[in-house]
């Protein structure tokens, strides 16, 4: 959600809820983040490699409106 949302929205968020380390793939610093979510929004999908659980992965795609 976060690299879809404008860019004043999703600082504001990290900024409130700042960047847990769950384990040590948890992406913390948000210079690594934002990256992150550029090549997100490139690929059109997330994936999830054990970020907030070890052992889990997981992708996601938004589901957006064809005219946005």
């Amino acid at each position: 959600m976060l690299a879809y949302m404008d860019e004043e929205r999703r600082d504001s968020i990290i900024e409130n809820y700042g960047l847990a380390k769950w384990t040590r793939n948890t992406l913390t610093k948000k210079d690594e983040l934002l990256e992150e979510l550029a090549e997100i929004r490139s690929r059109g999908y997330a994936l999830d490699d054990g970020e907030r659980l070890v052992g889990m992965r997981g992708i996601a795609t938004p589901i957006r409106h064809r005219e946005t």
